[in-house]
């Protein structure tokens, strides 16, 4: 993960915010495996993880046919955009390691 390819997920997330109605299962587990998260058995609906981020919430996106409920949509994308957050934190703290630490000191 770099920083160019997370803008472009905000981006995405946003784009499935403007319309939370039309939002489908494929959309959500296609931006949930863009942030690295692999799907785990557990649970009655398909549950997604990440092995980055242990300390996150599972995610559970429900299997249903169609767009999901708008409700139950926003909230999936609210643990999504936690998701972000926390890859961003890393690659800003990353980002400042390599800052200081000189070119020749390997």
């Amino acid at each position: 993960m770099n920083q160019k390819r997370l803008n472009r997920l905000k981006r995405r997330l946003d784009g499935l915010r403007s319309a939370p109605a039309n939002i489908t299962r494929r959309k959500l587990v296609a931006l949930a495996k863009s942030l690295g998260m692999r799907q785990e058995k557990r649970g009655k609906e398909p549950t997604y993880v990440n092995d980055d981020f242990p300390h996150l919430t599972p995610l559970s996106i429900p299997s249903h046919p169609g767009a999901l409920n708008k409700f139950t949509a926003k909230d999936i994308l609210d643990d999504l955009d936690e998701y972000i957050f926390q890859w961003d934190e890393f690659l800003r703290q990353n980002q400042a390691k390599l800052k200081l630490k000189g070119p020749h000191d390997e």
